[in-house]
Parts: structure tokens; sequence; C-alpha cells
């Protein structure tokens, strides 16, 4: 067995290489992400769980990658094809790293697997149904744009999430999008686009849709508009929508909008004005809190309202409501 945060942790100067005896049956990379200096690793001859590849090590088929060398200089690394499975922390602190070329025969790609690396945009491009494990961009500073072009079903926002993403495509093999958390997981994400050919969502001036149309699921933290004016299709402002938008200052509702979700716009703290359809029905809990509002016009049709503006300063008054 062999712990690497323990044993590399007794020596003082860097170690750019290491070796591994044919003993050894287990290897702990869990701690690896800090690690920057080594420049490969050796298995030896007969070990029967793992092999290395140019300083690369992997499970004894090569099916798996377990640890890439990260202090190694070289800014591309191109995914055997005989590889299936990432492992947890395998490409971790990677710096020098900026392009990884995934083959698409990969259907598992483990937590934190791409953490603290110097990755600036990746492809998720696969034959079959990948799964992705969580924080795998953690501390990717250069990240800019993230592709689910096949093989990716479900997206858990929170999971993907990076300080400096600002691009985000969705294949059309994506059913399931989990935006909990959004806000604070893509804090700079400017844009989002989907595959015309996803049978489940759509986006259209950079805002992500579900329901061919009729609910609009997400609008990115940093969407450079400030003025939104709703398609027509859309009956239904989702959950936490809009939530913490820096820049939209003004909201115009289509005739067709039936209702607001919880938080749909809560921390938009520059929007002045929304302009409410006649038609609206239900606006939910803390919708518009703590925004910047300070009139609001509630339309006749509103069945349903609870402590919507909570944190607004509207007519002067703390949550009052102009109707």
């Amino acid at each position: 067995k062999l712990d690497y945060s323990s044993q590399i942790s007794q020596f003082s100067k860097p170690i750019k290489t290491i070796k591994i005896g044919k003993d050894i049956n287990y290897i702990s990379v869990s701690n690896f992400e800090d690690n920057e200096t080594i420049q490969q690793y050796i298995v030896e001859d007969g070990n029967e769980v793992y092999c290395t590849k140019d300083g690369v090590i992997y499970d004894k088929n090569e099916e798996k990658i377990i640890k890439y060398p990260s202090g190694v200089d070289n800014s591309q690394f191109k995914v055997p094809e005989t590889v299936k499975e990432i492992g947890k922390y395998a490409f971790s602190s990677s710096k020098k790293l900026q392009n990884i070329i995934l083959n698409k025969s990969i259907n598992n790609i483990e937590g934190y697997a791409f953490s603290n690396s110097g990755l600036t945009s990746i492809d998720f491009n696969f034959e079959n149904k990948c799964k992705l494990g969580g924080g795998l961009f953690s501390k990717c500073k250069n990240l800019n744009a993230i592709r689910f072009v096949a093989g990716i079903d479900k997206i858990c926002v929170e999971d993907i999430g990076n300080e400096n993403v600002k691009y985000i495509f969705i294949g059309a093999d994506v059913n399931d999008i989990d935006i909990r958390w959004a806000s604070s997981s893509l804090p700079v994400l400017e844009s989002i686009d989907v595959d015309t050919n996803n049978n489940y969502y759509s986006s259209k001036d950079n805002l992500l849709y579900k329901d061919n149309g009729r609910v609009l699921l997400l609008a990115p933290r940093n969407l450079q508009q400030s003025e939104i004016y709703f398609p027509e299709r859309v009956a239904e402002i989702g959950e936490e929508a809009f939530e913490c938008n820096r820049n939209i200052k003004k909201i115009y509702c289509n005739k067709s909008l039936k209702q607001i979700d919880s938080s749909a716009f809560s921390g938009c703290e520059n929007l002045e004005k929304i302009y409410l359809n006649n038609g609206l029905e239900v606006i939910g809990t803390d919708a518009f809190s703590d925004t910047g509002l300070s009139t609001v016009l509630i339309p006749e049709s509103v069945k349903e309202i609870e402590n919507a503006f909570t944190e607004c300063n509207i007519m002067g008054k703390p949550n009052s409501i102009a109707k």
C-alpha cells in the first residue's frame, strides 16, 4: 500500500520521479492536488495492479488513468483510446496542462479529476453515457468554457462549478439539469447554448429554457444584458432563474406569463423596473427579495403572493406593494 501524502511529506527536496514496486497493490492519491513537481511515475515490471506509460500511472489494463505527473511541461495530453475511466484527482495540480483530449470511449470521470489544473476549456464528447463526479473543475483558474457535446445526460451545476467559466454548451443527450446554486457555482457565466436537437432544453439570447420554451430555467449570473423581454411562449420563470444577476435593470413580462417562482429574481440588486403582465397568477416567496425595485404594480390577475419583496424598499417601506 502506498499513501503518497504521507510518503512524500518526509522529503525536503522536490521529488521529480516516483518508482512504484511490483508489490504495491493500492495507491492513495487523495492529497495529490497540491503536488506540482513530479514529472514521471515508474511502475516496476511484474506489478499486477498498475502500470505506467510515458510517466502516467494506469491500471494494469490501461483502462483507467490513476495519476498524471503534475510537473510535466506539456500543455496538451491526449487520453489513450484504451482508457474508459479517469480516476479521482487524476490531473489535479497539472497547472501547465491547458488541453486534455478525451477519447470517446470514456464512461466514468471521478470527482476532482481536473481540479487545480491549467485547463482553458474542455469537451465531453462520448459514444456512450458517461458519469461525472463532483468538484471536477475546483480551483481551475484558467477555465473559460465547458462543452457537453455528447454522452452526458445529467448535469449538476454545483458539481461543475467554477469561478471563471463564461460559456457552457449543452448537447442533445442532456435530459436532466440541476441548476441549484448556479449563481454561486458559476458566478461569471455569460452565455449558454443548447444543441438544436435537444428535446428537453433550448436556448435563446443566452437564456436556458425547458418544456419547449414554456419555462425559463436559468439566466447566467453575468448575462451581458440590461433589459430582458420574455418570449411569448414563456409561462413560468423558474426558481432562482435570475438569482444575483449583476446587470439586469429592466424586465418586460410577456402576456402568457402565469407564474414567477420562489427567488426567481432574488439578489438582483440593480433591477430597477419590472413590468408585470395582466394574466400573471402566482408570485413566489422571495421572488424579488433584495432587489433594487422601488415601485411594483401588481396586476389584478395575481391570485397568490407571499413575502415576495423582502429586503426591498418599495414605496419607501420594506416589503410593501403598490397595486
